[in-house]
């Protein structure tokens, strides 16, 4: 498979591909939510998590998991930033119609299009 067709693959699961990274965003930012209706309706304190485990518990932090926040807007950014499928096939075509008109044959035709424009605009 030439870089072409790995490029008109990509762009065929682009659309997954972002699907998957909404629904990521949705699970961690519900992760996030429930961390924080957790923490905030969880009175308790240090002491009676070490009775309760039989061991010393570190005090639980009063600040929101910052990283559930980011990850969920990343995976949100991310499934907004890529391109659709024919923004892809767009892009494909351009760069083919560009290495086209770049070849000795592509010069040819494009020469002869110039000539015929120019014929039929002095005829008129």
């Amino acid at each position: 498979m030439n870089t072409l067709s790995w490029f008109l693959y990509f762009a065929d699961i682009l659309v997954n591909i972002a699907s998957s990274l909404v629904f990521l965003g949705f699970c961690f930012g519900g992760a996030y939510i429930g961390w924080v209706i957790h923490t905030t309706i969880s009175n308790e304190s240090a002491e009676d998590l070490a009775r309760i485990y039989g061991r010393e518990v570190k005090e639980k932090k009063a600040y929101p998991k910052l990283t559930l926040v980011v990850l969920s807007a990343c995976c949100f950014l991310t499934a907004n930033l890529l391109p659709s499928k024919n923004t892809m096939y767009a892009i494909a075509a351009s760069e083919l119609g560009e290495e086209a008109a770049k070849s000795a044959i592509g010069q040819k035709s494009l020469k002869a299009i110039e000539q015929w424009i120019d014929k039929q605009l002095e005829s008129k």
